[in-house]
């Protein structure tokens, strides 16, 4: 197997597998010796040799990958194209919505109600805006609950009315 030294060395061909044993997904490789298996197309890798080629390959094509996944994120997620999302970013100016600070298009996070759709997905009537990661980062964590909000504006002590309840059912380091 090759060594990871920062650098990932190239991987000589041979890894062949003999010993198959396909119920346990097990095989005893030339270079390895017994090894869980993966089946590979039409045939088996091992496992070892497996993770070691695409760790090659994503350090090869980390760049490519990521505008993918982000372009996937963006198009299949959300249901915006490249142009949308880039007119969006233009108008808002490239900067936080909440905080203001100037994001780069990289930093830029879209911003979507959870409640709108179902898990994991989004579409372009619940889309919010643009945030910087730490602001959604936030939001996600509060569970977009104006109540935890709330809440946590009054820990903070700032002067601000607590919405849907009445003092008297805050627990008393509220209260200010």
């Amino acid at each position: 197997m090759a060594r990871r030294l920062g650098i990932i060395e190239k991987i000589e061909l041979p890894h062949r597998l003999t010993d198959i044993d396909t119920e346990q997904m097990t095989a005893t490789c030339s270079d390895c010796g017994l090894v869980p298996i993966l089946k590979q197309g039409k045939g088996y890798c091992c496992q070892p040799r497996a993770r070691v080629r695409a760790a090659a390959h994503k350090a090869k094509n980390l760049e490519r990958l990521r505008a993918y996944h982000r372009e996937y994120n963006r198009r299949y997620k959300f249901g915006f194209s490249r142009d949308e999302i880039d007119a969006i970013l233009d108008r808002d100016g490239l900067c936080c919505e909440i905080c203001s600070r100037t994001l780069t298009r990289r930093q830029a996070r879209l911003d979507h109600d959870h409640a709108c759709c179902p898990a994991g997905s989004g579409c372009k009537r619940c889309f919010r805006g643009i945030l910087c990661n730490g602001c959604n980062a936030a939001i996600g964590m509060l569970q977009e609950s104006e109540d935890i909000f709330a809440r946590a504006i009054a820990y903070l002590g700032l002067d601000v009315k607590v919405i849907g309840e009445s003092a008297s059912t805050l627990p008393m380091r509220f209260i200010a």
